[in-house]
């Protein structure tokens, strides 16, 4: 891992106490809070270039998640998330409306191999989206689907 971290400094969320405990012991994060990530606000004064997240799939929690999440980017920041694969056709107003704003900021989305999860128990076919707060477009590197402007 430190050969990977340079001057970066990683930041964690994670909800579970045991969790947190185990990152707090690895010794290579910046802080670790323990905390429904939804409770925190952002601090603009520590905002973050990148945010990189596997947010809990169930009653579409990825979504919210992820919207929350780009209030913690600076206006260049990066997020990239690993989100259930029915965000991609569940009709619902949310995850239409997410559909609609990930559109607007440019996401782009690549399905993962199905059961990518299966080996700790998960058996949802996931995905990730990579999207920039500002909407800027990297190209070239991802497949992007073809999600319909609704509303």
């Amino acid at each position: 891992m430190d050969q990977y971290r340079l001057d970066n400094v990683v930041d964690c969320v994670e909800m579970q106490p045991h969790l947190a405990h185990q990152l707090e012991a690895e010794r290579v994060y910046g802080r670790v809070i323990c905390a429904d990530f939804l409770s925190l606000r952002p601090d603009m004064s520590r905002l973050y270039d990148r945010v990189v997240m596997n947010p809990p799939f169930d009653r579409e929690r990825d979504i919210d998640h992820v919207v929350h999440a780009l209030k913690f980017l600076k206006p260049d920041g990066q997020l990239v998330a690993i989100m259930s694969a029915g965000t991609e056709f569940r009709q619902s107003k949310k995850a239409i409306a997410f559909r609609n704003l990930m559109e607007d900021l440019g996401a782009e989305w690549k399905d993962l191999p199905p059961n990518s999860f299966a080996d700790v128990g998960t058996y949802v076919n996931t995905g990730f989206i990579t999207v920039w707060k500002n909407g800027r477009k990297k190209t070239g590197r991802y497949d992007r689907p073809t999600w319909p402007k609704v509303g």
